[in-house]
């Protein structure tokens, strides 16, 4: 069989994954894209997407990792932008 090189996951699947070997799932895909990131800090689903996010965040800064983040709504756009670029992240907003 052949790896695939996209996977779609939830983002309960994609945690559980990272839980399960993170270094290997850093390593396998080294671009992630989340959609809908104006959930993160609700309730429910969007703290597993703050929590995937802020795993990912910190080898980012270490590694060729590269996250993708797509909202077409953000209420508190400045405030996000500011805890992605902590460290040597670099965000690009368009």
């Amino acid at each position: 069989l052949v790896e695939p090189e996209v996977i779609i996951l939830t983002p309960e699947s994609l945690l559980a994954q990272l839980k399960n070997d993170f270094h290997a799932t850093v390593e396998k895909f080294k671009l992630f894209v989340f959609d809908e990131v104006h959930m993160v800090g609700d309730s429910g689903r969007g703290l597993k997407l703050e929590q995937i996010i802020s795993l990912l965040k910190t080898v980012s800064d270490d590694s060729e990792t590269r996250l993708v983040l797509v909202s077409a709504v953000i209420g508190n756009r400045n405030s996000f932008i500011s805890w992605l670029a902590s460290g040597e992240n670099q965000v690009i907003e368009t």
